[in-house]
């Protein structure tokens, strides 16, 4: 009984290690495989979401540990997609995300348990983000929420909320395979 017992002891450690190693690596972060997506409320209820089309980055996971990981991703923001185009164009323009000034949205961050921590450059300007971490059903997805006046993207204040939640999903190893 001992010795069966220890057989099922050493099958359960291999198969976790091999779900650490599975983990360990560079995992690509670009479409279509990942999505970045916003939300925000314009009237004070109406709800905006879009996409970004373009991005890429990594996120790499040291294989001793299995442990933490470090991301960088470059985003266009010219690839914005909303609903409505009209919104899209808006949301690209000077008074917001000024597209043709500011053409690219850089993050780059740690993680550590739940969390992934880092700084944003957004509009010209960098500051730290936190984003909390969920794995669940073959994807990892960051979510977290930023105040857009800290990156000057100040315009529309009336029709636009100040607050935007950023979700950003990308598969597990395992799920690419």
């Amino acid at each position: 009984m001992t010795q069966h017992r220890n057989v099922i002891t050493l099958a359960l450690f291999l198969l976790a290690w091999n779900a650490v190693a599975a983990m360990a690596g560079t995992l690509p972060i670009a479409p279509p495989a990942s999505r970045i997506t916003f939300r925000l409320n314009a009237l004070g209820w109406l709800g905006l979401t879009g996409h970004f089309q373009q991005f890429q980055g990594t996120a790499t996971v040291p294989p001793a540990q299995g442990t933490g990981c470090t991301v960088q991703v470059k985003v266009a923001v010219a690839s914005l997609a909303m609903d409505n185009p009209a919104w899209t164009a808006r949301a690209l323009g000077p008074s917001l995300l000024a597209a043709n000034a500011y053409p690219d949205m850089l993050f780059t961050g740690n993680c550590r348990g739940d969390t992934l921590a880092g700084t944003l450059t957004l509009h010209g300007v960098t500051r730290p983000l936190t984003l909390a971490l969920r794995r669940d059903d073959g994807a990892i997805t960051a979510t977290g929420h930023l105040r857009r006046g800290d990156y000057q993207v100040s315009g529309m204040p009336l029709l636009i909320g100040q607050q935007i939640t950023i979700e950003v999903q990308l598969p597990t190893p395992n799920s690419l395979k």
